[in-house]
């Protein structure tokens, strides 16, 4: 409570009404701030959230020193580098606020996203379907290769076995990961990497097979094959005249892959 007078002539005045002045209470900072989940990779967008008492609203300053510097725009995409932001509570009815020194300290950390790897190959570019290809690449200290095929993980490493399990032209992809930040090269910037995956020609069918006089020949006919014929003969025609007993078979061989052997 506080009076005042007023002295003239060593004349004073009668003493003022009390003019009451009263301290509000402090206004706590929240403890729940959060920037994001406090470390992400670059280009994720982060939301500073926090919490307050009823009645009271979060105010985001980027220091704990003065009422300057106020942060309006909550929600935002930051670049690489580590952030401190600080929040307190504004009482909605009297416009007081938390005090610069007590509030929330908030941290944020934004990792930056490997480059795609280096040497990125593949040691046959051509198999048989049921054959395994090993897929090769190289990515940075504390750094892990993952590949693709599209959007499916197929594996981790800088060499990978990885067998197909169908026929066709796959493309699979690779990036790097960091083993901290768990941030990873970006889809688009993946290195792609090419198999051809050939089906195993089905087997052969021969007629023509049988008892024939001494002196005598048979004529042994595979069934088609869209690619080379061998016979035990050597021979590589589709058919074969043979005279002297014995077993004979045949393949198909197309892209590098041979069918089963005939049956005898």
């Amino acid at each position: 409570t506080y009076t005042v007078t007023c002295t003239k002539n060593g004349c004073t005045s009668p003493v003022s009404d009390n003019a009451v002045v009263t301290v509000n209470p402090d206004v706590t900072a929240p403890n729940n701030g959060a920037a994001g989940d406090g470390d992400i990779c670059v280009g994720e967008q982060v939301s500073l959230t926090a919490t307050c008492g009823s009645g009271q609203t979060p105010t985001w300053y980027n220091n704990n020193t003065s009422n300057t510097g106020q942060i309006t725009v909550l929600t935002f995409t930051p670049s690489v580098g580590n952030y401190s932001y600080y929040v307190g509570c504004k009482d909605n009815s009297n416009s007081c606020e938390t005090l610069p020194a007590s509030r929330a300290l908030v941290t944020l950390k934004v990792n930056a996203i490997p480059a795609a790897p280096t040497g990125v190959s593949v040691n046959n570019a051509s198999i048989c379907i049921g054959k395994s290809v090993l897929l090769s690449a190289s990515c940075l200290t504390n750094e892990t290769a993952q590949w693709y095929e599209g959007t499916t993980s197929i594996g981790t490493g800088s060499i990978l076995t990885y067998t197909p399990s169908s026929i066709g032209t796959k493309t699979y992809s690779v990036g790097c990961r960091n083993n901290t930040s768990g941030c990873e090269t970006a889809l688009v910037d993946r290195k792609p990497v090419s198999v051809v995956v050939n089906a195993i020609p089905t087997k052969l069918v021969v007629t023509g097979s049988g008892a024939i006089c001494p002196g005598s020949s048979a004529t042994l006919t595979a069934s088609a094959c869209d690619g080379v014929y061998l016979w035990s003969t050597t021979a590589t025609s589709s058919s074969i005249t043979v005279s002297t007993a014995g077993t004979y078979t045949v393949t198909c061989t197309k892209n590098g892959c041979t069918s089963p052997v005939s049956d005898n």
